[in-house]
C-alpha cells in the first residue's frame, strides 16, 4: 500500500464520519477536539508534502496529494473566518 492509497483512506474516513469519538467522549473539551483536528490536519499536510516533493510518485498519484492540501488548507481558511 502505497503513500496515496493511505491518504485516500484517510480521507474517505474523515468524510464520512468514520474514527469519531465513541459516545462516551463525546462531551471532550472543545480544546481536545482542537487538538484532535490539527494533528489530523499536519498529518494530512505532511503526507501531501512528501508525495508532492518525491520522486518516486507519477503526475497522476500527485494529484491526489494536491488535492488533500487543498481541501485541508481550504477548511482551515474557512473555519478562520
Amino acid at each position: 500500500m502505497n503513500a496515496t492509497t493511505v491518504l485516500l483512506i484517510v480521507l474517505v474516513a474523515a468524510l464520512i464520519g468514520i474514527g469519531k469519538l465513541p459516545l462516551r467522549f463525546a462531551y471532550a473539551s472543545e480544546k481536545r477536539k482542537q487538538v484532535i483536528q490539527m494533528v489530523i490536519s499536519l498529518s494530512v499536510l505532511a503526507l501531501s508534502l512528501y508525495i508532492t516533493l518525491s520522486t518516486r510518485y507519477t503526475p497522476q498519484e500527485k494529484y491526489w496529494a494536491y488535492g488533500a492540501a487543498g481541501a485541508v488548507l481550504g477548511f482551515s481558511l474557512k473555519e478562520s473566518n
